[in-house]
């Protein structure tokens, strides 16, 4: 289900800072350490932080970093852009429990930001995954702090880390990952089994 302020006004455009004020007014679901939640408002700091440091749009520094060198044609961080270049499939969303399914294709990414601002396809998003897990992006620290999960309750053992899900797999090891989405469009690539090695899925 979608928020029906933004299905009422898919275009409107959103400030990243604003949203993150928008969080900070709302008191802490708990205290620090004491349980976990993903939180599009990290993401939306993530992205600040990267502008601050490195003095150019995240867009731009995903396009330079992950992007251009993993060689991902069909993957853009379009920031503000509210069309979709080439064949892409229309997004649906439902402004309420009974509604109609609404067509929000046109859809103005600020509403997500660095939280999930981009496209892709589904063999980028997969050449992407296979490139990140076996350390193509980051150094193996960096890699193996991110991978340090903790039970989310989900029933089928899932588990959280730093922007990583792992799920156990019924043949034996994990896959990994991140689902996510936009409102209208939600993407999950499959598992692909690599023997000895993360899966991402």
């Amino acid at each position: 289900m979608t928020s029906p302020d933004r299905l009422n006004d898919p275009l409107a455009h959103y400030d990243t800072c604003d949203l993150v004020k928008l969080a900070l007014a709302h008191p802490p679901a708990f205290e620090p350490g004491a349980d976990w939640r993903c939180s599009n408002t990290g993401y939306l700091l993530a992205g600040m932080l990267v502008e601050q440091v490195t003095g150019y749009p995240y867009g731009d520094e995903i396009r330079h970093r992950i992007v251009g060198p993993l060689g991902l044609r069909k993957t853009s961080v379009p920031v503000a852009a509210m069309e979709i270049r080439g064949p892409y499939a229309r997004g649906y969303a439902r402004p309420g429990k009974d509604a109609p399914l609404k067509d929000i294709t046109a859809l103005n990414p600020t509403v997500a930001g660095p939280s999930g601002a981009m496209i892709s396809s589904g063999a980028d998003f997969n050449r992407f995954l296979g490139a990140f897990l076996r350390g193509k992006l980051l150094v193996p620290t960096q890699l193996h702090e991110m991978m340090r999960t903790r039970p989310t309750g989900d029933p089928g053992g899932g588990a959280y880390g730093l922007g990583l899900e792992s799920h156990p797999l019924p043949c034996g090891g994990l896959a990994w990952g991140h689902d996510g989405g936009i409102p209208d469009y939600r993407p999950r690539a499959p598992p692909r089994p690599r023997a000895g090695r993360p899966r991402p899925w």
